[in-house]
């Protein structure tokens, strides 16, 4: 039987490695949580940040899924939105390292920014879910 830390090796000092891709489709960003050094994938480097994310709001209708991001203000994807966040729409992928070793990450969450918030340390994105546009 395959022992737990081989199906969880994301878990560094209890917290889980994030990584958060953001993109309006000429720019992107890419940012890691719970992790000191950078990571590769799928082709990008991935840099370590001050970021977090909430539990995914989800309800019965799927178009109605949220989740909110909080990050330091001085963030470069923070910066670069400043007064332009709905045009062209920033696209959202939440994925959790499922091994490192063996390249399995999970996508856990995939929107735009629907609204950001911010404040002089912290700036909070909503982000809705991608069906959120079809509705």
């Amino acid at each position: 039987m395959t022992d737990f830390t081989t199906y969880e090796y994301s878990q560094r000092a209890s917290h889980a490695i994030y990584i958060y891709k953001f993109s309006d489709g000429t720019s992107s960003w890419y940012y890691l949580s719970g992790s000191e050094n950078a990571i590769t994938f799928d082709g990008n480097s991935y840099a370590p940040a001050v970021i977090t994310h909430s539990a995914i709001n989800q309800s019965q209708n799927p178009y109605d899924d949220v989740i909110q991001i909080t990050a330091k203000t001085d963030l470069a994807l923070v910066q670069d939105t400043i007064g332009r966040f709905q045009s062209p729409k920033i696209y959202f992928s939440l994925y959790k390292i499922q091994n490192a070793e063996a390249a399995l990450y999970k996508r856990f969450f995939y929107g735009y920014i629907s609204d950001i918030v911010y404040n002089d340390e912290t700036t909070v994105l909503k982000i809705n879910s991608v069906l959120a546009a079809l509705n």
